[in-house]
């Protein structure tokens, strides 16, 4: 039978993902590969992969996307790392530079701006190298694993996730393990049981990435705290929020 094809996102947060898939040895009959988040949603929309870990602006616009499992990378305040970076206050922003690693993520930074913030600053898509050209009133929204080592760099640090839960009082969906045609029950079964032993495991998981530690970024709190893995209905009532909000964009 042919291997059903996984793309997760090389990241971090992610971790706890990949030691479930691990353990269970649910690997051994899947392809597995490791993307960030935007090429994880071309390969699943290229139909080069079965299941991803998705940008949830990809469910929003792709019907036929299908979430799988109530698993995914959400948070409920700080998530620590989906920030914008800036060399001066946010009422004095002129430019963002967008990730290009990221959908969702460019995509809140705009709502914060009109919503929240009301600044009107000009966004540019960005490519490789964009973080060092935040300065003077260009500032940059970047996502991962990079903005561990930013973390003090900057005067100022805007959390995209805080700013969404003070605006809203709501939970935000980064991403979602989502596939792009019905699968076989028990694949699903699979991947929650694999997602479900992977979180029984983050004390193991934190210690294995003690190195990400640094005088501003906790390893432990980060995935103990900021980053909230189940989707729950606070999580839920944020993305349909989000989804009702970036329709009007």
């Amino acid at each position: 039978m042919e291997k059903i094809r996984i793309s997760a996102v090389n990241y971090l947060n992610t971790k706890p993902f990949l030691r479930g898939l691990i353990d269970t040895k649910i690997v051994e009959n899947y392809s597995l590969s490791l993307d960030y988040p935007a090429e994880s949603a071309r390969k699943l929309l290229g139909g080069e992969v079965d299941i991803a870990l998705v940008p949830v602006t990809q469910i929003f616009k792709y019907s036929h996307l299908i979430p799988v499992t109530d698993y995914g990378i959400a948070a409920l305040g700080a998530v620590k790392t989906v920030i914008l970076f800036s060399a001066c206050p946010i009422e004095e922003i002129e430019t963002v530079l967008l990730d290009y690693q990221s959908k969702t993520s460019v995509l809140l930074v705009q709502v914060l701006a009109k919503k929240k913030w009301q600044i009107t600053p000009t966004f540019i898509p960005a490519e490789m190298g964009f973080e060092n050209q935040i300065n003077g009133k260009t500032a940059a929204v970047v996502i991962g694993d990079r903005t561990i080592s930013m973390f003090g760099k900057y005067p100022y640090e805007y959390d995209l996730s805080e700013h969404w839960h003070e605006h809203t009082h709501k939970g935000f969906v980064f991403a979602r393990w989502t596939s792009n045609r019905p699968l076989a029950s028990e694949v699903v079964e699979q991947l929650n049981e694999a997602f479900s032993v992977g979180l029984t495991h983050v004390d193991e998981v934190v210690h294995t990435y003690r190195h990400f530690e640094t005088p501003h970024f906790s390893v432990e709190q980060y995935l103990k705290s900021n980053i909230h893995f189940r989707i729950k209905e606070i999580h839920q009532q944020g993305q349909d929020l989000f989804q009702s909000i970036i329709s009007t964009l």
